[in-house]
This record gives structure tokens, sequence and C-alpha cells, in this order.
């Protein structure tokens, strides 16, 4: 008796066990998981699911994270511009203190490049 039991819980359970899952692509050509077997559905093995990696959530733009993300990417074509309209430029004028226009040198052109480069790789970093 006891051992017709035990078979008898082990056939109930064997469907349960050899169940998978099942991978369909809708219409709309969006892929769908499921646990019934259907028509045009594939079976996934549990390997495959363990490769699956699900890309992060996109920041929305009216989220703090989102804002942070805008005024950097501002802030990174800001210093972008900058330095390109100095390498551009084939003379470099600045104002003294009394709001007189002077002629730049060549070292002070080279420094007015290194500090916006530096300016530039530091709004342009990652995090």
């Amino acid at each position: 008796m006891r051992a017709l039991v035990l078979a008898l819980g082990l056939l109930l359970s064997l469907p349960l066990t050899a169940a998978g899952l099942y991978r369909d692509t809708g219409p709309d050509g969006e892929r769908r998981y499921d646990d019934l077997r259907r028509e045009r559905t594939e079976r996934i093995e549990r390997e495959q699911l363990e490769k699956r990696r699900i890309p992060p959530a996109p920041i929305r733009p009216d989220s703090p994270e989102g804002r942070a993300l805008a005024e950097r990417q501002r802030r990174c074509a800001h210093w972008q511009a900058r330095e390109q309209a100095l390498l551009a430029a084939p003379v470099h004028y600045e104002r003294d203190p009394f709001g007189n226009t002077v002629r730049l040198s060549a070292t002070q052109v080279r420094i007015l490049l290194a500090q916006t480069e530096r300016s530039r790789r530091e709004a342009c970093s990652p995090g």
C-alpha cells in the first residue's frame, strides 16, 4: 500500500517537474514567457534564463536623477563647445580688469586651453 501511494505521488508530481518555460514572440514583436506550451513557442532551458540580462530602467527626465543627468550633459556640451572655439580661433582676446580688450600671449592661450580641457574632462566624466 505504501509503495502504491509513493508511486502515485511520483506520477502526479512528474508533470509539474517536467513543465518548462516557453518563449513566444507576439505579433507586436514583444517577447512573452509562459509555462504553458502554445503553438509557435520554443522551450527555454534554465541555462538560457540565467544568461539573460535585464537592462536597467531608463532614467525619467522629471526625476532628480534625470535632471542631474541633463545638467551634466549641458555642462559637458558647454565645455566641449568652448574648447572647440578656443582651438579654432587664430587669435585670442580677453578683457582686462578695466574692461579693455587685450590680445593673449601664446603662454596665456596654453594655460586657458589646459584649464578648459580640465573643466571639460570633469564635466564629461561619468559618475
